[in-house]
């Protein structure tokens, strides 16, 4: 739901601006709204977010090893909010 308000918001300010260089005399290209085509997640996918993201489980956890880095729970949780990313997770 907040989604779609924070779209609704963005296409209300740009058809703003649009309305504004109309007044000015500059024109933009109408932008191509963009689908969301993202496949729907399996059932094995959805526990292991599920699993990632509890913040009761060891932080030390292991969810995905590969090209000789083991990324944690830890790592993963700098994904949330405003930290920064480690390279691990890059």
């Amino acid at each position: 739901m907040r989604g779609v308000a924070r779209l609704n918001r963005q296409i209300y300010n740009q058809e703003q601006l649009r309305a504004q260089l109309k007044l000015e005399g500059l024109l933009l290209d109408r932008p191509v709204s963009k689908r969301d085509d993202f496949p729907a997640l399996s059932d094995e996918a959805l526990d292991l977010v599920a699993r990632a993201w509890d913040i009761y489980a060891p932080v030390d956890e292991v969810m995905v090893k590969g090209f000789d880095v083991d990324v944690t729970r830890k790592d993963l949780l700098t994904l949330s909010k405003l930290d920064w990313l480690n390279d691990e997770v890059m």
